[in-house]
């Protein structure tokens, strides 16, 4: 594990690569140091019309709002991607996710602990986006129910979605800006799909992770 390989994630840069952790018989994680460290995708981008992204992330009460995985690019003429942040926690106990697709950027409805592992999926069409933490989309997020609580009839429930022109990026955002601090914290499993899911089939996935995620709650705070 001294190595990533270059077809998935990638840091040729050893300084600014984040720390690979796996104890014996443990899921493993990398530890960025909300500093320097992050990883880049070759190939892997969200891709046009759907987006489905889930990820298992403990977020450190240290971090001060990184951004968790990215390839939105904010500055592009059509602005295009997806993005994910955590907002920092002030308390240093708590902290809440911000999404970000195309121009269109929000915030969970829960907050939830540092120093635990949690899941988040992200799921965004032309018709509707969604955010559910830890398999609660009343703690994550629901456009269609933003709207029905401001009243808005007009505006659309689902997203632009255009494919992101950065590479995929984990631990800081993919382009360069102002809203570009290093994210601290952990991370596991990442996954995405160029398609919805089912709901059996989200709960699939998303139940290994939690599998996963109840592993890993014990070692390391």
């Amino acid at each position: 594990a001294s190595t990533w390989d270059p077809e998935t994630l990638s840091q040729d840069d050893a300084a600014k690569r984040p720390e690979y952790i796996r104890e014996d018989g443990m899921p493993a994680r990398v530890k960025f140091n909300g500093v320097d460290t992050f990883l880049e995708a070759s190939k892997l981008r969200s891709q046009d019309t759907v987006l489905t992204v889930m990820v298992v992330v403990k977020v450190s009460s240290a971090d001060t709002g990184g951004w968790i995985v990215s390839d939105n690019d904010l500055y592009a003429t059509s602005v295009n991607g997806v993005g994910l942040q955590a907002t920092g926690s002030p308390d240093g106990s708590t902290f809440m996710l911000r999404p970000t697709v195309g121009t269109e950027m929000f915030l969970s409805e829960g907050q939830f602990l540092v120093n635990d592992f949690h899941v988040v999926t992200l799921i965004g069409t032309d018709s509707m986006f969604e955010m559910y933490v830890d398999g609660s989309l009343e703690n994550g997020m629901s456009k269609v129910a933003q709207l029905n609580l401001k009243g808005d009839t007009t505006s659309s429930p689902g997203v632009e979605i255009q494919a992101g022109q950065a590479r995929l990026t984990l631990g800081k955002r993919a382009t360069l800006g102002g809203l570009s601090p290093y994210f601290q914290g952990e991370m596991g499993d990442l996954v995405m799909f160029n398609r919805t899911l089912s709901a059996q089939e989200q709960q699939t996935v998303e139940r290994r992770s939690e599998e996963h995620t109840s592993e890993l709650q014990s070692p390391l705070q």
